[in-house]
């Protein structure tokens, strides 16, 4: 499909959305698009064999708002299909995507824009806010270059990216095959391929922290999504970064990360990631033993 000729200042942005059955919340996703400060963007939402109100509502917005859209998977063919599709339809010179439980902030895409034409950076992703009904917290805080030596011991992008449109179209879109990890696999092929991704320090995606959110990085396919990551780019990875994948690999899945894991995968980030979690384990036995404390001084009084 040919991409529509924009003014390099002010180019159309393509908004990817997935989404399965999220009709009672998919409106917070779109809206927080449809809000942006930048204004010449579209929105291209697949619905994947949604059987709620989903559909319904994808309708209401198209009617309101010509800068969306959609099309409909009649049977669930998975997130990656489903972004594949919306990146075949775009128009955009540039491309990033939205999770449907997910929202941007409203100077998400203009901190994007105005970045790439002062810098001629083609990769960009950004901190995160982590939130939940009870409160909000900044991801990792770091700018500057991810590059991909960097990326290749661990997924330090995230989730999205904004890139160029023809980028994702030259690497075929997400790996469809990937039962985890897709989104890691597209990002070290997009760096692999294109040079470095930009990180900015600002947050501006608001990832919502669910416990009933549904998830595939505990059991068999987080670890099947970690094999098929590491043969996949065998020929690409260090003896290095293979072991920071196995500790990355633990830690997605929930596993203890023992003694013997580190000696037989030592390196210094592992050493790091390490000492990190037993720090962490120290400090909630603190905490237990701190409420033990004040529980059994509250019985006496």
């Amino acid at each position: 499909m040919e991409q529509a000729n924009f003014s390099d200042s002010n180019p159309l942005v393509s908004v990817y959305m997935p989404t399965h059955n999220r009709g009672v919340l998919i409106a917070r996703a779109i809206d927080s698009v449809l809000n942006q400060t930048y204004k010449n963007i579209e929105l291209i939402i697949c619905s994947d064999g949604s059987t709620d109100e989903t559909v319904e509502v994808l309708q209401q917005y198209t009617e309101k708002d010509p800068r969306v859209s959609y099309v409909v998977n009649e049977t669930s063919r998975g997130a990656c299909f489903a972004r594949n599709r919306c990146i075949e339809l775009a128009k955009g010179d540039f491309i990033t995507g939205l999770d449907d439980d997910d929202e941007f902030t409203e100077d998400r895409i203009k901190i994007f824009v105005d970045f790439h034409f002062s810098s001629k950076k083609d990769i960009l992703t950004a901190t995160r806010f982590y939130k939940n009904d009870a409160k909000i917290n900044v991801g990792d805080i770091y700018q500057g270059d991810i590059t991909s030596e960097m990326l290749g011991n661990a997924n330090l992008i995230g989730n999205q990216v904004f890139t160029k449109t023809a980028y994702l179209r030259e690497l075929g879109g997400f790996d469809i095959n990937f039962p985890a990890w897709q989104d890691y696999d597209m990002w070290y092929r997009l760096v692999y391929r294109f040079g470095n991704c930009f990180k900015l320090s600002q947050p501006t995606y608001i990832f919502y922290v669910d416990e009933n959110r549904p998830r595939i990085t505990t059991g068999s396919r987080a670890y099947a999504g970690y094999r098929m990551f590491i043969e996949k780019h065998a020929n690409t990875l260090s003896k290095e970064q293979h072991k920071s994948l196995f500790f990355q690999d633990l830690m997605n899945r929930g596993q203890a990360i023992t003694l013997i894991s580190l000696l037989n995968n030592f390196t210094v980030t592992n050493a790091k990631v390490y000492l990190k979690e037993k720090l962490k384990h120290i400090a909630l036995i603190k905490l237990i033993y701190s409420l033990i404390s004040k529980k059994r001084t509250f019985s006496k009084i």
